[in-house]
């Protein structure tokens, strides 16, 4: 016996955390609590390995903190075969963890959970800045679902690129999440997820969230 296992996948921008908010409030009042996670791997013991390696390996001495200067740096240690196996074996270690902590474990305990993102967005990530095949994308997920918990229901919110981007200041470029979104697409349809379509009318997407989670 265990807690039921929901996540949301989609772009930054595609509405999946005010979507989760809300329907845990309606769903609470009706008397099946969820439990909120950021579901997506966290940049936490790797960082002063990748500040050290960037200096090292980069000749990079005063490294920048902004995305530009971080996404430059993972795609330099993507071009080298022996870092980027390495960066994708200590990611995966170090996620692992923090999947055991913040969702195998409610689940274990019976609780249900309800996660903003997951492996899917976490490797999507990986395979884009490390400029990895889409067969390794799927190689590399195909091992997570071996050894962390698989969802009950995947939800795909999908909303236009140019949507998105305007609900989002800290998101990079358009290019950023048409990238992306083709590889949300090709994951939620070979995951089974369900698809909802973002640029509905809110009450008519909360309801459909409401009524897949009740139908678990």
């Amino acid at each position: 016996m265990k807690g039921k296992f929901i996540c949301l996948i989609g772009i930054d921008g595609s509405g999946k955390t005010t979507l989760i908010r809300e329907t845990i409030k309606r769903l609470n009042k009706k008397g099946i609590q969820l439990r909120y996670v950021w579901g997506s791997y966290e940049l936490c013991l790797l960082k002063p390995i990748i500040v050290w390696g960037k200096r090292l390996f980069l000749g990079n001495k005063n490294p920048k903190k902004d995305y530009k200067s971080y996404i430059f740096s993972i795609n330099k240690v993507g071009e080298n075969k022996f870092l980027s196996i390495c960066y994708q074996t200590a990611v995966i270690i170090e996620y692992v963890f923090q999947i055991f902590f913040k969702i195998a474990l409610p689940l274990i305990m019976r609780q249900n959970v309800i996660s903003d993102r997951y492996i899917y967005d976490a490797v999507i990530n990986m395979k884009v800045n490390l400029c990895l095949k889409e067969q390794t994308m799927y190689r590399i997920i195909a091992f997570l679902s071996k050894i962390v918990p698989i969802p009950d229901l995947i939800i795909f919110v999908d909303v236009p690129e140019e949507i998105a981007f305007s609900r989002k200041t800290d998101t990079p470029s358009i290019d950023y999440l048409k990238i992306r979104k083709d590889l949300f697409k090709k994951i939620a349809e070979c995951h089974g997820a369900i698809l909802l379509d973002g640029t509905k009318p809110i009450e008519e997407l909360y309801h459909l969230m409401e009524k897949s989670i009740q139908s678990l």
